[in-house]
């Protein structure tokens, strides 16, 4: 069940006002007594008072009503104190979101000895705007994203429905991609789902996330914020809040384009950067983009530990990344202007938003699925073509070999040498979903996912080179396989790899380390393959990527002693012949030409 203390525990300074008291029965009049004071220090009009209160309140009951109903519900917080303390942590907030506001317009008028005055009114107008746009509804959302914490899935998507009635009812222009909307601090050591990240978001930083929150209770009233490479999964999110007045630019940025950006801007379009990665990150465009600055100077350069460039006025980046890579190397100058925003959530949350996303995404793309009756056909045939071993195959190995089967078995599917990047998630989502898995990590090494994602993040915007497709699909399927034994798993992942048996517990004892890997037939005409590889293949990357020696301690038997061998040896030779096998070497190669991806989101440039 719920367990809201254990949310409340990950952060201390949440301690004093939610500490858990007994369960107890808690009168509707005794809890609007309750609120009363506290949400008077929102400074709101009566009206807007009344029915946050009434927000509140309901949202309350039915935490407590839920909870009721649940046998492991005695730490959860559902008295009159509880709520109490729920209200005084709302009231505590609307504060320091004041006190930042007034902070920051008093920075503004003490500038006016040195600025112009139209920056100074443009800043005040801003603020002003900001403030008067965050109502009580889009406070209580955010509030409620972070006390609600991490908690079971089933209770989350219970909560979650009973908090779109409850905002229904009140006027809140709510969307079922709000859903999916995880806030995350900035510049988080780890993308967690965890009350710490939740509680972080109303740091003085933190008031260009609201007003995204604002923007989507209120578009008419509030300025849309400028958003810097969003990840596919935010997509249809921003579709929903910005409908036609979305513009996607992409490098290379000409000083035309950049003219054209900051008229977006100007006009209150959604803007969308997209196609940034490192590179793009530390060139002189992102400057010029976000200070007007001359592109086509030659002297228009980032100076990483640079103060003194001046942001337009109103101006607020949102960064989109479902990983720490790119947030790192942000300028260290416009830190204090980007909120960066996560979209994670439960695996059967994941793989129905993925599939509902890349469908819609792949028809706007020109995918047109097959015929019932040959996909029909090819489900029969991906059923026959199951390897022989996968009774032996632990649940990771099992959605890594189903991650990979589905990869090649577009092969049979698709109707065309291209398949855009959003049919090929689909199909792994498929694959995902049909491993009944939970979404605890697994042991993997950080490096080689870091080295996978750096490289994948390197052609963001372009195409992506199959093989990087492939060894994504491997690490995806290692992170979104069960938790257990590390040791456990590595076996696993080493018979994905090597077609070694996993060691059962009638099992004969595994062979010693001297025996070495048998090789059959199949396996030699890999190796002779491999062996004359171009250099210039695009498996080679894959393999540098999954078969370097930090790596394949992880991956392959301990009879492969790599240590000694040295690199292109025959050893190396081998550990590359045992990964085509798990790649099933049948299909490498149509599933290598088809995975080739288009780039991100719609072709739309300025």
């Amino acid at each position: 069940g719920a367990s809201l203390a254990s949310a409340i525990d990950a952060h201390p300074a949440l301690l004093a006002h939610f500490a858990p008291v007994a369960l107890g029965p808690a009168p509707e009049a005794e809890l609007r007594a309750a609120s009363e004071a506290p949400l008077a220090v929102l400074g709101m009009p009566a009206d807007d008072t009344e029915r946050m209160q009434r927000a509140v309140l309901d949202i309350w009951l039915a935490v407590r009503d839920a909870a009721e109903d649940d046998a492991g519900a005695q730490n959860v917080d559902v008295s009159r104190e509880g709520y109490a303390r729920f209200v005084t942590m709302l009231s505590k907030v609307a504060k320091r979101r004041r006190q930042a506001l007034t902070e920051r317009r008093a920075l503004a008028q003490d500038e006016a000895r040195t600025i112009s005055e139209t920056r100074v009114e443009a800043e005040l107008q801003r603020l002003d705007t900001l403030e008067t746009a965050l109502t009580g509804d889009a406070l209580l959302l955010a509030a409620a994203a972070m006390f609600f914490g991490p908690m079971s899935d089933s209770c989350r998507r219970e909560l979650w429905t009973v908090w779109q009635v409850v905002l229904a009812q009140h006027g809140f222009a709510f969307t079922p991609s709000l859903t999916l909307l995880e806030l995350h601090a900035p510049f988080a050591p780890e993308a967690a789902l965890t009350a710490a990240c939740r509680a972080a978001l109303f740091s003085n930083r933190q008031v260009e996330t609201a007003a995204l929150l604002a923007y989507a209770a209120n578009p008419r009233t509030t300025d849309p914020p400028l958003l810097l490479d969003p990840q596919r999964l935010a997509l249809p999110f921003i579709y929903a809040l910005a409908g036609t007045a979305l513009r996607v630019f992409r490098p290379p940025f000409t000083t035309r384009r950049i003219q054209n950006l900051h008229s977006a801007v100007a006009d209150g379009c959604f803007v969308v950067v997209d196609a940034v990665g490192e590179a793009e990150l530390q060139s002189p465009w992102l400057l010029a983009l976000l200070t007007k600055t001359d592109y086509s100077r030659q002297q228009c350069t980032v100076r990483l530990a640079s103060t003194e460039h001046a942001l337009p006025p109103g101006l607020r980046l949102v960064l989109f990344a479902a990983d720490e890579l790119l947030t790192s190397l942000l300028p260290r100058w416009l830190v204090g202007s980007t909120t960066v925003l996560s979209f994670h959530c439960p695996l059967p949350e994941m793989t129905e938003a993925l599939t509902a996303a890349t469908a819609e995404l792949a028809a706007n793309e020109g995918y047109v699925p097959p015929p019932p009756e040959e996909e029909a056909e090819a489900t029969a045939d991906a059923t026959h073509s199951t390897p022989s071993a996968a009774d032996h195959f632990s649940p990771v190995g099992k959605v890594a070999a189903e991650c990979i089967v589905a990869c090649a078995e577009l092969a049979r599917t698709a109707p065309a040498s291209d398949v855009p990047a959003v049919v090929v998630l689909q199909a792994l989502t498929a694959a995902i979903r049909n491993c009944a898995v939970t979404l605890d990590p697994t042991p993997f090494p950080t490096l080689v996912v870091t080295d996978v994602l750096r490289r994948v993040l390197a052609h963001a915007g372009g195409t992506l080179p199959p093989a990087h497709a492939l060894a994504l699909a491997v690490c995806i399927a290692w992170r979104a396989a069960p938790g257990g034994h590390s040791d456990e798993a590595a076996q696993a992942f080493r018979f994905l790899l090597t077609g070694s048996s996993v060691p059962q517990p009638d099992a004969p004892p595994p062979p010693a380390a001297s025996a070495g890997v048998p090789i059959d037939g199949e396996a030699w005409a890999q190796l002779q393959h491999l062996w004359y590889m171009s250099k210039t293949d695009p498996i080679q990357d894959v393999l540098h990527v999954l078969v370097s020696p930090r790596s394949t301690p992880f991956l392959l038997a301990p009879n492969l002693r790599i240590e000694d061998d040295p690199p292109d040896g025959p050893l190396d030779a081998l550990r590359k012949a045992c990964l085509c096998r798990c790649l099933r070497a049948d299909l490498v190669a149509p599933a290598l030409q088809l995975l080739t991806v288009e780039a991100l989101g719609p072709e739309l440039t300025g």
